[in-house]
């Protein structure tokens, strides 16, 4: 697998959570698959102030493969997932979704149609359930708050196409580098050790 750029690894100093600020719409951390892109604050706070809150069951859905979604989906506690399967009922892939992610409800958005897989809590999680008909509203209104929304729901994509392209092309030794650079991403703290070496705690 080729060698992150100088930006991945300045990520991982200056923390990734908090590259979001309130005062800037783009991250400077880069796009990573498996694991959606945080939301930012505003957006976050917003969710919390419009959305219901919900306590799921490990294995509970929050949307099934049926279901209409009409709601924007935020994950405050535990971990959530959408898996996609094959034709025979398989699952082949699942995005991970983490508090401060998007557990659902950014796939179909503006366009309405229907998403694939089905999505559902890995373990016991609380979530917030925000109507999309009431985010779409406030992005009609307030532009900021549109680009706010366009901008998260493109890293949620670009993170689902780079995670499909290391399904697709990479061996296992290399989808678990990728796997497990990413989750050092996103929750790696950079340590020495004893001798004073660079580590990542996770």
């Amino acid at each position: 697998m080729a060698k992150f750029s100088q930006s991945w690894y300045a990520s991982i100093v200056q923390g990734k959570n908090n590259t979001n600020s309130a005062d800037a719409i783009y991250s400077k951390v880069p796009v990573m698959p498996w694991i959606h892109h945080r939301l930012h604050p505003i957006l976050e706070k917003l969710f919390m102030k419009l959305g219901i809150a919900r306590t799921l069951r490990e294995g509970e859905k929050i949307f099934s493969s049926k279901e209409k979604i009409d709601h924007v989906v935020l994950v405050t506690k535990g971990v959530t997932g959408r898996a996609i399967g094959s034709t025979s009922g398989e699952t082949q892939a699942i995005a991970l979704s983490t508090p401060g992610h998007i557990a659902a409800g950014n796939l179909n958005f503006f366009s309405g149609r229907p998403a694939a897989g089905h999505y559902f809590a890995i373990t016991n999680a609380e979530v917030v359930y925000v109507p999309q008909t009431i985010l779409a509203g406030l992005a009609k209104q307030d532009r900021f708050i549109n680009e706010l929304l366009q901008v998260q729901f493109e890293l949620a994509s670009l993170s689902d196409r780079v995670g499909f392209c290391c399904l697709s092309l990479l061996s296992t030794e290399d989808k678990l580098k990728a796997l497990t650079s990413t989750w050092a991403l996103n929750y790696g703290t950079m340590v020495y050790d004893k001798e004073g070496r660079k580590m990542i705690r996770m």
